[in-house]
């Protein structure tokens, strides 16, 4: 028999909130908001810090040029985030949040996944979507208050207070009504240093990340005003009959390897991996709450897997998929989109995947596996290299339809570089470096969150 939770609620708290939903009431979230009400440092984000009210004009300047976050580009183990350049002109409706030097960013909407961040920069050209409340604190540490919003006494307000079903968020007025501790400044200094320390190493982290993108680019030596596309491209008769297609996107590709196939050893895909294949999707019925693990489109980034974006399937599922599981040093790139532009945009390998997904962890259909031969080619270095704005114009040219699609039989054919294998070690051991510094942030930001956390529980009357 299955035990119902009934929660009783007194008719006043009803009628002073004017919530008539259940899960509001839930008593785990109740508990949450009782700590924090007897916590000797208790107060409320509005007492010590104001909603950001700077908004961004891209009508003023349309020529000019900004950077623009997006709230899928928040990295929601660390806080890290991407950002991509953009002219004023072709600026998103949902451009519009300006940043500043520490204001503190966090999704209003799914506030479950916590995506939330604080701003290090120093520049003026960085705007958010009108997604994100921008915080301004005032009378308490910037760091504090990002450490503060990932623990779980804040997102258990949040998704408290969270409306819709299909496309569940807070307003930012929720955001500024959480209640929240303000402890002495010497704790909150502690945090900031660590915080600082995070940053640091994610910078870091980048500064491998771009060394290696020199090594390549100067290794491949092509002249990036060559890639402009071009108005016109002239087929044969006997390529149209031999590729079986008949866009001229597909054929821009010759052009493409002409800069580089005259002065390297290259090779195509279909050589130098064991495989290339595209995983199975789950029917919406085969979703689970626990189960066996499914690496979804969102859960590449571009910066490596995000584990916590993983889903679960139910065994019968898994027994279709099995032929699909994931290895270490895989690489996965996005091969189905509604958009052109983002097929191939996201492309990650597989590294330090958790021990509970180990051996059962299988991919979706919209996501296409390589699995190079090490013996011929190191994976760090062509994951490298179809990131470069060449690789990435060589997978766009494998696309076929409207709603896009790239296919291994296409992908397949796409010739690589070959650089020395000297060269593509010290890739290796680059990225590798890379990818151990964002470990070691993401570990000092939970034990960040873990001391708050802390401290609130032993302050608590």
């Amino acid at each position: 028999m299955n035990i119902v939770p009934i929660s009783i609620v007194p008719y006043k708290y009803l009628k002073e909130d004017l919530k008539f939903n259940a899960e509001y009431y839930k008593s785990e979230y109740l508990k949450i908001e009782k700590i924090l009400e007897k916590n000797k440092y208790y107060t409320q984000l509005f007492n010590v810090a104001k909603k950001s009210k700077e908004r961004f004009n891209p009508l003023n300047n349309p020529q000019k040029e900004f950077y623009y976050i997006e709230i899928d580009d928040v990295d929601i183990n660390n806080g890290r985030y991407t950002y991509e350049k953009i002219k004023n002109y072709q600026a998103p409706s949902r451009a519009r949040k300006l940043l500043d030097y520490e204001d503190v960013f966090i999704s209003t909407v799914r506030p479950n996944r916590n995506a939330v961040s604080i701003f290090l920069k120093k520049e003026n050209n960085f705007v958010c979507s009108t997604g994100f409340s921008v915080i301004k604190p005032q009378n308490i540490n910037s760091y504090f208050l990002f450490i503060f919003l990932k623990t779980k006494y804040s997102i258990g307000q949040l998704v408290r207070r969270t409306s819709a079903a299909m496309y569940p968020a807070v307003s930012e007025d929720d955001i500024m009504d959480l209640k929240l501790i303000n402890p002495p400044q010497h704790f909150q200094e502690l945090i900031e240093k660590k915080v600082k320390s995070v940053y640091e190493k994610q910078q870091l982290a980048n500064k491998k990340y771009e060394e290696a993108k020199e090594i390549l680019e100067t290794e491949i030596k092509f002249d990036k005003a060559k890639l402009q596309t071009e108005l016109s491209t002239i087929i044969k008769h006997s390529d149209f009959v031999s590729a079986m297609r008949i866009d001229a996107q597909f054929f821009s590709s010759n052009k493409l390897k002409s800069l580089f196939l005259a002065s390297f050893d290259s090779k195509s895909l279909n050589v130098l991996c064991e495989k290339i294949e595209t995983g199975l999707t789950p029917a919406k019925n085969s979703y689970c709450r626990k189960g066996y693990p499914v690496l979804k489109m969102g859960c590449l980034t571009n910066l490596g897997i995000d584990w916590s974006k993983i889903e679960f399937a139910n065994e019968a599922f898994f027994k279709r998929a099995k032929k699909f599981i994931a290895e270490e040093e895989e690489i996965f790139l996005t091969s189905s989109a509604h958009s052109l532009e983002h097929i191939a945009k996201k492309i990650d390998i597989v590294l330090d995947v958790p021990e509970e997904f180990k051996n059962k962890l299988v991919f979706v259909g919209e996501i296409l596996r390589l699995r190079v031969k090490k013996s011929l080619i190191n994976p760090y270095y062509l994951l490298l290299f179809l990131k470069t704005e060449l690789g990435y114009r060589l997978l766009q040219n494998c696309i076929r339809g409207h709603t896009a699609h790239i296919y291994p039989k296409d992908v397949e054919k796409i010739s690589i570089p070959k650089i020395s294998e000297e060269k593509q070690e010290k890739i290796e051991d680059l990225i590798k470096d890379s990818h151990g510094l964002m470990g070691e942030s993401t570990k000092l930001i939970k034990e960040s969150v873990n001391e708050v956390e802390k401290i609130l529980l032993e302050q608590s009357i």
